[in-house]
């Protein structure tokens, strides 16, 4: 009797230790695969998102277009810069002079750099309104609701649809001059959606689009001076 039971405890202990011994497999090779994952997942933050041709709507909407691909100036060999020619009423749809970058997906607290190389041929019409030329600047939406949240933010929230002249590369300016944004996107629940006018139930923003344009605050987009942008990068939260 007494050697059976040992022989019962024995087989118990021998039984446990299997047991251990395929629990700290499994814990072990877990712990592998996520090493293994963690090594091939890089941040966001490393990402350029505003690579031209790459991450920008070359075509607005339908018709003629005034956005072009310019491989002919550039400020980095082999990178083209897009150029933006003037619009025309009654022929193309892009009154605003304008080019969209894709959509990007963002939430409240996301640090945002965006940059962009621009350089201008003289004004057609001889403009030298301060608040002219060409510039940078981003609209923040609501992509779930498609609602229009906030436009225009030049530098940092909540500088918004401001017509401020040092945000612009003037006219005439030949050399590549940069512009930067820099901001944090906004916990605020919004109620107004800025593309209709009308009031919206209370949103955050969950989305950016960059954009590019040329314009004047006295000709609006039709002055035949020429714009050109090149090397755009956008980071979210950049290191």
């Amino acid at each position: 009797m007494e050697k059976r039971k040992c022989l019962t405890f024995l087989f118990c202990l021998i039984l446990c230790y299997s047991l251990f011994q395929h629990t700290a497999r499994a814990q072990s090779s877990s712990q592998i695969s996520i090493s293994s994952q963690g090594s091939i997942t890089y941040s966001p933050s490393n990402v350029n998102l505003a690579v031209i041709p790459d991450d920008w709507r070359l075509t607005y909407k339908s018709g003629p277009q005034i956005i072009f691909l310019d491989y002919d100036v550039v400020r980095t060999a082999g990178k083209p810069s897009i150029r933006l020619e003037p619009h025309v009423d009654g022929v193309d749809v892009n009154i605003a002079r304008e080019c969209d970058s894709i959509e990007i997906t963002v939430k409240p607290g996301d640090h945002i750099v965006a940059k962009c190389w621009m350089k201008t041929t003289a004004s057609g019409f001889g403009d030298t309104d301060p608040s002219s030329g060409a510039r940078i600047g981003l609209d923040l939406c609501d992509h779930h609701g498609g609602d229009f949240i906030l436009y225009c933010i030049y530098r940092t929230y909540p500088n918004a649809a401001q017509d401020e002249p040092d945000q612009y590369v003037h006219w005439g300016n030949s050399n590549w001059v940069q512009r930067t944004i820099d901001f944090v996107v906004p916990y605020e629940y919004f109620t107004y959606d800025y593309l209709s006018g009308k009031t919206i139930s209370p949103r955050q923003v969950s989305s950016i689009t960059l954009w590019m344009q040329v314009w004047s605050s006295t000709y609006g987009s039709t002055d035949p001076g020429l714009a050109w942008f090149a090397d755009a990068e956008l980071y979210i939260n950049p290191t």
